[in-house]
């Protein structure tokens, strides 16, 4: 009998590693190690997923290698337990872990540290015994050896839901000898892997018999080992000793799980369930602002934190139920399943799947900003956490992002006195094996227009592909699509007074030197014969001079591109290195003198556009006016509550004194929203105002017009922070407003407006600003100056209207470079004569910025590179929508990752779980090497 039991462990011990190892070296490495190694390191895969594939090859290698000491290949308990209780379970785990377990949480990082501790202590156990003379070392050994019978037992009785169908089905099966058909085919139809079939063949059978008998053993081995070892400690220290440590092990390990079991989301979603209207619950809301962030994002993130919801963990229900395995009833089977799932419980989550949505609304309805931006740190290290990805265009994941390197920058300055043609011209390479999007949010002086947009593939100038001006809403809609089927386009977009947009793709693919395959061909009337390695991008604008210095583009946000020290830069023609910090400096010094001037323009259409600069003698302070000032009540603007309390004082200091100044309290609940009729009211103190919740522009204006009555204003004055654009509503129609509204930033200013709020800036001839002094100086300055006057970067933009008309050709070469200057001044004066809510009036405007070749707030410049694009175009064109653009949420889709447990009911018995791990594995790495092979040929 014991040469039996020798036999059999030795030739269950061998036949299964010397199967695997002829599996792993002469095929699976082979084919896939190369790819795997340079996938980890040109980023194809995630680097933690190689490393755990490279141990999980590792783990059989190593423990084979430790089969032939003679410490273990003399005994059969020895061989056995060092492939059951050390090899089988590491190599279980490991495979769990590359396939299943995601991000990890507390609870799950406890169980799986406690397992590896225990995987850990029977090893030692194992080949040392038992350490007898080290006090610390046995003391370590009986707290290690305790939780192994915990452990074994919830192994055991976990994996029994599975092993014990499998064992029947295979058993019934066998019987059946239907298999014997189903074999000959293959092996018959696919000769040419027959040596191949059998080695896959008999590990398969042999990982068979180790699974089914994995629980079992496991159980003996852990029990064996934890009472042998309590024994010898109990027959050194004492009984009473050994019970009380092995007690307390076991009493401080259940108080830790359960301490640490608890999931945060039920805290959130509880807090937040009831509206909260006064003050003192608001307060106490905002106090527990870290538990509600932690449960909302878990609830968000759940899909990478857990196997399932416990609702749709339904595999052991299904199978159970099946007539492939028990034929249960729907009570039993599902009993099995409750068990099943709360054995499980570390690993699933406790709630719905519907949550994420649900927890990406209330953090915006509670932090005033998508979860996406307040989160982006650990939403990308879920998504480093799985195969999974984020989309190609770039989103607010991708916000600051190092995927694109910026390789050289220049910028050319041409001068024409007081105004000049600025071109910025930049190469982009890209870091990763997937093409990329390039994405700026900058803004300009207010009285800059942007002229110009080019894409290529080299510096060289003739092949480039040039801009066309399109409606706003045309330009933004074929932009996506082409983004999306991975085409070539480029869009730049006026989003603010002094706010554009620009997006490139696609950046290509980086090139690796160890993958040589044909690249793709890039949809393009001047395909090269191989693939281009970078972007260039060209971008033009016209300014006027400040004092002695040229503006320059003014960053608000940057996705996926990045610069260093090592890019190369020419400024107006001075070679250096780039600073490392920001985009751009501020401004360039001018090379030549220059003055500013009066300009003047005679447009078609009987307009002449008068341009005249300021002295300081020329502005002036309001008298004798009245106000309303909006206080932007959100949850963001606690971080301005002090610069707010600083201009309120101001205001009541300078302005009350020789004006009426209205205050708005905004509030997140319609109804909480108030007027406070004198600011100087004594009624009133900021010191007790609670900023919460959120409220967008669009409802601020909204809320305004419905509690003003038929007050007159002369201007309205928003006081906010830079607001959360992300979360504004699409198509919203504003009601006409009485007076020009001024946008006060406090903080810094937006990356854009929605176009609602946008028209209703430019329509009222309103604009935006970082503090209250400017709007103030600028109303007043206006005002002296009359009707159709602009004031703006030290100069008096004035539009009127005459019967003199005059075409372009007719202007000297001077004045007509300038004229898309004197255009922007232009189409703001139009937009306050006519109803810009009408597509007639729209389309004048286009009409305007189209003939001047310029970006404007209703029209934007697309880079298209083929006549299927410009056809596509041309359709966008041609649609009643062409101006409604959408707000661009930057919000990322992300794949939610297999459910491994989740089973639906119809067609359930076609979708059982198969013989478990193993399986897995073969389809793992089928895929693996097929997501590679699919990168490579995406990389050249």
């Amino acid at each position: 009998m014991k040469k039996l039991v020798f036999l059999l462990s030795h030739l269950l011990f061998w036949g299964w590693n010397l199967l695997w190892l002829v599996l792993v070296y002469i095929w699976i490495l082979p084919a896939i190690g190369i790819d795997l190694i340079a996938g980890a390191f040109e980023g194809v895969i995630p680097i933690n997923f190689a490393v755990t594939l490279l141990l999980l090859f590792a783990v059989p290698t190593v423990c084979t290698i430790l089969g032939f000491r003679k410490h273990f290949r003399a005994s059969a308990y020895n061989l056995i337990s060092l492939l059951y209780g050390v090899e089988a379970p590491l190599f279980l785990l490991l495979l769990l872990w590359l396939f299943l377990i995601r991000e990890r949480t507390l609870s799950n990082s406890f169980m799986l540290a406690t397992l590896l501790a225990v995987i850990a202590a029977f090893a030692i156990e194992l080949a040392y015994g038992y350490a007898q003379r080290r006090k610390a070392l046995a003391v370590a050994q009986l707290i290690g050896h305790t939780l192994m019978v915990f452990v074994a037992v919830y192994l055991a009785t976990l994996l029994m839901f599975y092993v014990a169908p499998l064992a029947f089905m295979l058993i019934r099966e066998f019987f059946r000898f239907e298999w014997l058909e189903g074999l000959f085919d293959f092996l018959r139809h696919l000769p040419e892997i027959f040596p191949l079939g059998l080695i896959w063949l008999g590990f398969f059978l042999f990982s068979l018999t180790l699974f089914i008998g994995f629980p079992a053993a496991l159980v003996s081995l852990y029990s064996y080992s934890g009472a042998r070892l309590w024994q010898r400690f109990a027959r050194q220290f004492g009984r009473i000793p050994a019970i009380i440590g092995a007690a307390a092990v076991m009493i401080a390990w259940l108080f830790g799980f359960a301490a640490i079991n608890q999931q945060p989301q039920h805290k959130a979603f509880f807090l937040l369930e009831q509206i909260a209207q006064k003050n003192s619950a608001r307060q106490a809301l905002l106090a527990e602002s870290n538990t509600i962030r932690k449960g909302l994002l878990n609830a968000y993130l759940q899909s990478y934190r857990y196997l399932s919801p416990k609702q749709d963990a339904t595999n052991i229900c299904e199978w159970y139920k099946s007539k492939d395995a028990f034929h249960f009833s729907v009570p039993v089977a599902q009993w099995f399943q409750d068990a099943h799932n709360l054995l499980l419980s570390p690993f699933l989550y406790d709630g719905e799947a519907d949550d994420a949505e649900k927890a990406a609304k209330l953090y915006a309805e509670f932090f005033d900003m998508p979860i996406q931006r307040g989160e982006t740190a650990a939403i990308k290290r879920a998504l480093s956490s799985t195969y999974n990805r984020d989309e190609v265009k770039a989103g607010l994941i991708n916000i600051n992002e190092e995927k694109v390197w910026l390789a050289q920058q220049q910028i050319t300055v041409e001068p024409h006195g007081d105004w000049a043609n600025v071109e910025l011209y930049e190469v982009y390479e890209n870091q990763t094996p997937e093409e990329q999007e390039v994405f700026y949010s900058f803004s300009l002086p207010e009285s800059a227009v942007m002229t110009g947009l080019w894409l290529g593939d080299s510096a060289n100038r003739d092949t480039r592909f040039a801009f066309q001006i399109s409606p706003r809403g045309a330009a933004q809609q074929v932009y996506n699509e082409q983004v999306r089927v991975r085409r070539d386009p480029a869009l730049l977009e006026q989003v603010g007074p002094r706010h554009y947009r620009l997006r490139a793709f696609p950046v290509p693919a980086k090139q690796s030197a160890m993958w040589q395959n044909r690249g793709r061909q890039r949809e393009t009337s001047n395909a090269a014969a191989t693939p281009p390695k970078t972007l260039h991008l060209w971008l033009t604008y016209k300014v006027m001079r400040r004092d002695d210095q040229w503006p320059l583009p003014d960053l608000g946000e940057k996705r996926n591109i990045y610069w260093t020290k090592k890019t190369t830069c020419n400024y107006n023609g001075y070679e250096t290195k780039h600073s490392g910090d920001d985009w751009l400096p501020p401004f360039l010094k001018a090379n030549q003198p220059g003055e500013p001037a009066l300009h003047e323009l005679v447009a078609p259409g009987g307009y002449r556009v008068t341009i005249t600069p300021l002295t300081p003698a020329d502005y002036a302070m309001p008298q004798g006016k009245r106000f309303a000032l909006l206080i932007d009540t959100s949850y963001s603007m606690n971080t301005q509550a002090e610069t707010l309390k600083q201009t309120l004082h101001w205001l009541k200091s300078d302005v009350l004194t020789a004006n009426a100044v209205d205050l708005y309290l905004i509030d997140a609940q319609p109804e909480l929203s108030r007027r406070v009729e004198y600011l100087g009211n004594a009624a009133f103190d900021l010191d007790e105002l609670t900023f919460y919740g959120t409220v967008q522009f669009q409802e601020m204006i909204s809320r305004f017009m419905a509690l003003r009555g038929d007050t007159a204003y002369d201007a309205i004055l928003l006081m906010t922070d830079e607001g959360s654009y992300e979360l504004a509503q699409d198509k919203t129609t504003l009601p006409t407003l009485p007076a020009p509204l001024w946008m006060v930033h406090l903080g810094g200013m937006p990356k854009a407006y929605d176009d609602a709020t946008l028209q209703a800036i430019e329509v009222s001839g309103g604009g935006v600003a970082s503090d209250a002094r400017e709007v103030l100086q600028r109303l007043a300055t206006t005002a002296k100056f009359g009707v159709g006057v602009n004031i703006v970067d030290g100069y008096k933009w004035q539009v009127e209207q005459t019967a003199e008309t005059v075409a372009f050709a007719e202007q000297p070469d001077l004045q007509a470079a300038f004229d898309s200057l004197a255009a922007r001044q232009l189409l703001r004066a139009i937009g306050k004569q006519l109803d810009m809510s009408a597509l007639t009036s729209l389309d004048l405007a286009h009409g305007i910025a189209k003939q001047f070749q310029i970006v404007s707030p209703y029209s934007s410049m697309i880079v298209l590179v083929n006549d299927e694009q410009r056809k596509a175009l041309e359709e966008a064109e041609n649609k009643a929508d062409r101006f409604e653009r959408e707000v661009e949420t930057g919000h990322e889709a992300l794949q939610k990752p297999f459910n491994p447990l989740k089973i639906p009911a119809a067609g359930a018995a076609g979708n059982v779980p198969e013989p478990g791990t193993i399986g897995l594995l073969g389809l793992g790495l089928v895929l693996l090497a097929r997501h590679v092979r699919r990168k490579r040929r995406a990389i050249m």
